[in-house]
């Protein structure tokens, strides 16, 4: 519905209301009006009846006529009733009027029910002037407008009605009731009857007179109003919908102009205003839009704003370029992501939505929600590769703290995590070569040892070869005895004890002291190349599958890989695992390279400050629980340590504080122990003062995805 149209239906509304309410309120005093009519009308016809009355009454007695047969009917109390009967001759109003009387004495004037019940009202009320009611006509049914006025006795009236015996002759002759009446007494009333219908139809008739002219005059009234409403607040209230209507539609450079000074003006003027500003801020807005579209969609992140009720409001289109889907797959369905995901990695990513899309708590409690370490991702793109990408989000919260959301940012990090694991080869393969040094050193030493005890052997075996050519000298020298008989026998045999006890004893020295002894040092050697050559061969598979093992066992593993080093250089090595913590679930392998590094490099440490004399190297190692399910190892040596100045490089790859170090061995420690969700440092006083290394480790390490198997 039209402003016009509404203005104009409340107008014929409040004009209607109005002058039906008037209408109304007349109709209502129609029957007051009426009734006042009818009393007016009685009033007038009482008076003229009155005076008509006394005039006569007056003028009879005072006339001097005889009072006879002839001259009773002068008498205004007889006349009034032929009177009565005679008017209505004369009208047809339905008018009746009459003097009554409870003691007539005329049979004409006997005052029926209703005027005796106005008489006995007028005795208990002597002051009262008149008495109305509605009756209803016994004779016709009729309603009738009843008026009595009291008629009370005069002076003149006693001439004919006070005491019978002072009554004139014709009087007393003809009437025997009437009499005994004082001044004040009433006599009777006026009665006069008025039919309502006539009354009624009467002021109906003047307030339908009325109601017309009521009518004609509203409808003017409505008319003259409803064209100065519309010329003066319609019309330009229309201007105003017009330019409401244009800036709706984006024509902000829309303008009322209304220069009048009234109400209206006044809004136009702040329209006009608001239109100005409204105007500038759109520029600012497409400005700002524009600036922001630049941003989101030509960011090389996949950017995203999820709403609070899981569904994406904005996705960037760089999400094509990372999983190859365009946004409006994300919008339409939000379930898309969790498909995408590795299923190893899908936990952690519902994990991390139930922790962090939440929409209470306190404004601390949010700012916390709002920070979260970055979540390192696999997704399958569209073409079937596997990407890797790097998450990070925070929550969304209006002026008024309402949640709106989490805004989030995936980073394709695959290039980077290529170069990550190539730079772990390199590293790994470093740490191989590495421990490939000393494995070999170590099975050098055990080579030496196997050569000085063939040499030993064979020494034994010429040893041998020396006996066996005695025994068989003295075995010729004894025939040859026998058979010359040169010497006694008891020189032969004598010299023969002699051969035999040191053929013994070279047999017992060479089997007891070199062949037993050099026997089982060379097994024991050669067992311990085995096991070098076993460690070596399980260390040098790149295997990343966790396993649970003991931890002071691999501490002694990686101790055992390097040989005789220990002892070499004199260092005093002290161990120490708390039970507790013992048993981990980790990749035994890159653990056990991690400890081989930190050990050689310890061990190059305190050969590097030992040379002067009196110096014990010393190597303590620890590991202790930590809060939760976290251990701490801690490796110390009393080496030459390092200044200060290097300790921001110790574990960047290719550094090395040692003129003939790789680089290699501390960054594939630190890469180990950021892969497992550890941490660790290196800490030193200063040259010679030593060194001391913590590496922070879970205890249990679940198994990696099957892309980093």
């Amino acid at each position: 519905m039209s402003f016009k149209l509404k203005i104009w239906l409340i107008l014929g509304i409040v004009v209607s209301l109005v002058s039906g309410a008037g209408i109304l309120l007349d109709f209502y005093e129609v029957e007051r009006s009426a009734e006042k009519q009818m009393r007016q009308q009685a009033l007038d016809l009482r008076a003229a009846l009155m005076a008509t009355r006394r005039v006569y009454h007056k003028q009879f007695l005072a006339s001097g006529l005889p009072l006879n047969e002839h001259t009773l009917g002068f008498l205004p109390a007889h006349a009034m009733s032929r009177i009565a009967q005679d008017y209505p001759n004369w009208t047809k109003s339905g008018v009746r009027f009459n003097n009554v009387t409870d003691r007539p004495r005329n049979p004409a004037n006997q005052a029926d029910a209703d005027e005796l019940a106005a008489m006995a009202w007028f005795r208990a009320n002597p002051k009262a002037a008149e008495y109305t009611q509605t009756i209803r006509s016994r004779e016709d049914g009729r309603e009738y407008f009843h008026f009595t006025a009291p008629i009370w006795a005069e002076p003149y009236c006693l001439t004919c009605h006070a005491a019978a015996q002072d009554a004139p002759p014709t009087i007393r002759q003809r009437y025997s009731a009437g009499y005994d009446y004082r001044v004040g007494d009433l006599r009777g009333v006026m009665s006069i009857r008025i039919p309502v219908e006539s009354g009624r139809d009467a002021a109906l008739a003047h307030w339908q007179q009325r109601l017309l002219e009521q009518v004609v005059l509203l409808l003017a009234m409505l008319l003259t109003l409803g064209l100065l409403l519309n010329h003066y607040v319609i019309q330009r209230f229309q201007g105003l919908r017009s330019a409401i209507r244009n800036m709706a539609r984006g024509s902000y450079s829309t303008r009322v102009g209304d220069t009048r000074q009234d109400e209206i003006a006044e809004l136009a003027r702040g329209f006009d205003a608001m239109a100005t500003v409204i105007e500038q801020r759109e520029q600012a807005l497409k400005q700002s839009e524009q600036q922001y579209r630049i941003l989101a969609d030509y960011s090389l992140s996949w950017e995203y704003w999820l709403g609070p009720d899981g569904r994406y409001v904005y996705v960037s289109p760089s999400c094509r370029t990372v999983c190859g889907y365009p946004p409006e797959d994300f919008v339409d369905d939000p379930a898309l992501m969790e498909r995408l995901l590795h299923p190893d990695d899908l936990p952690a990513w519902r994990a991390h939505l139930l922790q962090h899309f939440r929409q209470d708590g306190e404004p601390g409690e949010r700012d916390n929600e709002n920070r979260h370490e970055v979540m390192i991702l696999r997704i399958r793109d569209r073409d079937g590769r596997d990407r890797w990408i790097e998450h990070i989000c925070t929550a969304l919260f209006d002026a008024d703290g309402r949640f709106l959301g989490r805004r989030g940012a995936n980073h394709d990090i695959t290039e980077r995590k290529r170069a990550e694991e190539l730079e772990r080869f390199s590293a790994f393969q470093a740490g191989i070569g590495e421990m490939s040094t000393s494995v070999l050193h170590n099975i050098g030493n055990a080579i030496t040892a196997v050569s000085q005890d063939a040499e030993s052997i064979e020494h034994a075996g010429t040893e041998l070869l020396r006996v066996a050519s005695l025994l068989d000298a003295n075995a010729k020298h004894s025939q040859a005895g026998l058979d010359g008989q040169n010497g006694t026998l008891a020189d032969l045999a004598s010299h023969q004890c002699v051969i035999q006890q040191e053929a013994a004893r070279a047999i017992r020295h060479l089997s007891a002291d070199e062949l037993n002894q050099r026997s089982r040092r060379l097994v024991a050697s050669v067992r311990h190349i085995a096991d070098i050559v076993h460690i070596q061969q399980s260390a040098a598979r790149p295997s990343q599958q966790r396993s649970s093992f003991s931890l002071s066992q691999a501490i002694h593993a990686a101790l055992e890989l390097q040989g005789n080093a220990f002892k070499q250089h004199g260092i005093h090595v002290t161990l120490q695992v708390d039970p507790a913590v013992d048993q981990v679930n980790q990749s035994h392998n890159r653990l056990l390279q991690a400890l081989t590094n930190i050990f050689k490099n310890s061990i190059e440490a305190i050969q590097a400050r030992g040379m002067a004399d009196g110096f014990q190297g010393r190597l303590e190692i620890r590991a202790e629980a930590l809060g939760g399910d976290r251990l701490r190892l801690s490796v110390v040596d009393n080496g030459e340590g390092f200044e200060a100045a290097a300790q921001d490089d110790l574990f960047r790859f290719g550094f090395s504080t040692k003129q003939r170090g790789t680089g290699f061995g501390l960054h594939s420690v630190a890469v180990y122990a950021q892969e497992c969700g550890g941490q660790v440092t290196l800490r030193s006083e200063g040259r010679n003062l030593g060194a001391r290394l913590e590496m922070v480790l879970p205890r249990n390490v679940g198994n990696p995805a099957r892309s980093e198997q």
